[in-house]
């Protein structure tokens, strides 16, 4: 029995990226580490003394998905009230990413004092003007398609210090 081994026309042989076995009397051919460059047209053809059969299929190698990380997290961070600044946490892996935040355990709802947003894979939590209501445990979640992760930050607000003068 004689097998031949083509991708996109061109004969594969046994080595490098390919191995070419048989298992119970069927050639199998095994593409080690595939990545996209393996896509392709493959067919499998074998012949005897007696005829001759030809198998074809279409190889199509997708990136590999990669869950969310973090790699920038929020830290803890005091603030006064009335004053503004922001939570940022960068993210790696494979987009697209759904993120979510959340304050005390509860879904976060933009204001008008805060708001937050996406920007190159990083995630934005703005306050544009503190209140003491904000103080709290603030937590980022960000999913993909294979995975989640969260990181989180506390945030201690003071209230403003309120001079009198009397006449």
């Amino acid at each position: 029995m004689k097998v031949i081994w083509t991708k996109d026309g061109k004969e594969i042989r046994s080595g490098g990226n390919f191995r070419i076995t048989f298992l119970e009397n069927t050639p199998h051919l095994i593409i080690q580490k595939a990545d996209r460059s393996d896509s392709g047209s493959y067919s499998c053809r074998v012949s005897n003394e007696v005829g001759s059969d030809i198998c074809e299929n279409v190889v199509i190698v997708k990136d590999r998905k990669i869950p969310p990380s973090f790699t920038r997290k929020m830290r803890d961070s005091q603030a006064t009230e009335g004053s503004s600044s922001k939570f940022e946490c960068r993210i790696t892996g494979s987009p697209p990413f759904d993120v979510k935040w959340y304050h005390n355990g509860s879904d976060l709802i933009p204001k008008d004092t805060c708001r937050f947003y996406m920007s190159e894979n990083v995630a934005v939590l703005e306050f544009l003007e503190f209140q003491l209501t904000d103080a709290g445990t603030y937590m980022c979640k960000a999913t993909n398609e294979v995975g989640s992760t969260t990181t989180t930050a506390k945030l201690f607000v003071k209230g403003k210090v309120l001079i009198f003068y009397s006449h």
